[in-house]
């Protein structure tokens, strides 16, 4: 689908990310601006992640997240970034070419299928 328009904030920031086969993989939490002199910004990524959300509360929420994050978080890279030109729209959902069983977002949940579970699923 071609966008003519597209209001960035409205549009596209927490919209859900949906990788192939239609499997939600996260949400949009950040917007990735080249800027450049004489020039209009110009989209480059989006990002996905805790680290990207906190960005939108401030630095200090940023810094801390960023600390717990890199102690505790299983996401790597945090933010992790999909280059806007892989990024397509359908309405009120982001689609991205991307395997959802090997998305970096879907970390937590493999951790727990395969290291708590033993690498039994419940619904299996």
């Amino acid at each position: 689908m071609a966008v003519d328009e597209l209001n960035l904030a409205r549009d596209c920031l927490d919209d859900l990310l949906i990788g192939r086969g239609g499997a939600p993989i996260g949400r949009v939490d950040g917007i990735v601006l080249e800027l450049q002199e004489g020039q209009p910004p110009r989209v480059t990524a989006i990002e996905v992640g805790a680290v990207a959300q906190a960005r939108r509360f401030g630095s200090h929420v940023a810094r801390l997240t960023q600390w717990a994050c890199a102690r505790w978080g299983k996401l790597r890279p945090n933010p992790w970034r999909i280059a806007w030109s892989e990024v397509a729209f359908d309405g009120n959902d982001c689609h991205v070419d991307v395997d959802p069983a090997s998305a970096p977002t879907r970390v937590w949940e493999r951790w727990v299928v395969e290291d708590l579970l033993g690498g039994k699923r419940e619904d299996a």
